[in-house]
């Protein structure tokens, strides 16, 4: 299934640059999750089960600025601010981690902010590196110590679509 990108760039009275591709994935993922701003982390697992296969990743909110972060795959990583759209395509080396199997946001902003994650990737292979275990779901309580780890896979706002990927069985949620 194709990814379509349309992107024009163009500054005032002068440079322009249009681009238009079509990327080819064998699934997608889109997770939207609200970001309390209130200095906890919330970390989102990216794969369901393998890493090591993603081609696309766009990152966008209602809310951008310099105190909303997120770091890849580890919670030490330097921040990231998403103070606008980040949008990464290509080989998994040309992005922003290889691999990259979560996401932890930290939003010290004035309002919570929604934000809309959208991954493409390629058909699980032998070659492809499995992603770490997820951390364990925190209970309420543990949350409030500040972080709180998401599983993609049972939440009712992640949106999912494969082709057949080799070796992987059915799960609910996934279409």
């Amino acid at each position: 299934m194709p990814i379509n990108l349309t992107m024009n760039v163009s500054l005032p009275g002068g440079a322009t640059i249009n681009v238009s591709d079509a990327l080819d994935v064998a699934a997608y993922d889109r997770i939207n999750e609200q970001i309390p701003n209130d200095g906890s982390t919330v970390g989102l697992n990216l794969h369901p089960r393998v890493a090591g296969t993603l081609r696309f990743l766009a990152i966008s909110s209602n809310a951008y600025g310099p105190e909303l972060t997120y770091r890849v795959n580890e919670k030490g990583a330097d921040p990231l601010p998403l103070d606008r759209p980040h949008i990464f395509s290509g080989p998994p080396a040309l992005l922003v981690s290889d691999p990259v199997h979560r996401l932890y946001f930290s939003n010290q902003l004035a309002q919570a902010a929604d934000v809309s994650i959208l991954v493409g990737r390629d058909a699980a292979g032998p070659e492809d590196k499995a992603a770490p275990p997820a951390p364990a779901a925190a209970t309420a309580q543990e949350r409030k110590g500040g972080e709180d780890d998401r599983e993609g896979e049972a939440r009712p706002d992640v949106e999912r679509a494969a082709g057949p990927i080799p070796g992987e069985r059915a799960r609910p949620g996934l279409r």
